[in-house]
């Protein structure tokens, strides 16, 4: 494994692990309780929400990765709710308005992942472009316009 190599796999380990507490954090604060599968969860999705973004061109619109990112992760919390939360003792959503998919998401929650794909997609690409020296400062097309975060 060469070193560019290992950067980037410590750069998903970092990214697993940040996109995991950090969800579970808010969870806490906001229900005072978490599972370790919103952890797993959480992981996984700031991993799809990097592989995306690192697929996507600057030039893409932000709006669009925002939407495709959030997209993936309301995917992947559906299915971890369709195999892990089928007694609903991780989460329930069943009494609250704007419930779907059996209980398994509202559309509450699914707003919360577009905004955290807002936070996440600039924080992930500061993070490559500092510790992977990546050449190409990011920005990002927002209604029309290039514009630079940091």
């Amino acid at each position: 494994m060469n070193q560019n190599q290992r950067k980037r796999l410590n750069v998903s380990v970092v990214t697993f692990m940040v996109g995991g507490f950090i969800y579970c954090f808010i969870e806490l604060l906001y229900r005072g309780r978490t599972h370790p599968a919103m952890f797993v969860l959480a992981g996984f999705c700031s991993l799809i929400m990097a592989g995306l973004n690192n697929k996507f061109s600057y030039n893409m619109p932000f709006e669009l990765q925002v939407l495709l990112s959030a997209a993936a992760c309301i995917l992947g919390e559906y299915v971890t709710g369709i195999l892990v939360n089928r007694d609903f003792s991780i989460w329930d959503y069943r009494g609250m308005a704007g419930t779907f998919a059996g209980g398994q998401l509202n559309i509450f929650f699914c707003l919360a992942w577009v905004a955290l794909s807002i936070i996440g997609i600039p924080l992930l690409d500061f993070v490559e472009w500092k510790y992977l020296g990546d050449e190409v400062k990011p920005y990002y097309i927002i209604c029309g316009k290039k514009i630079y975060l940091y």
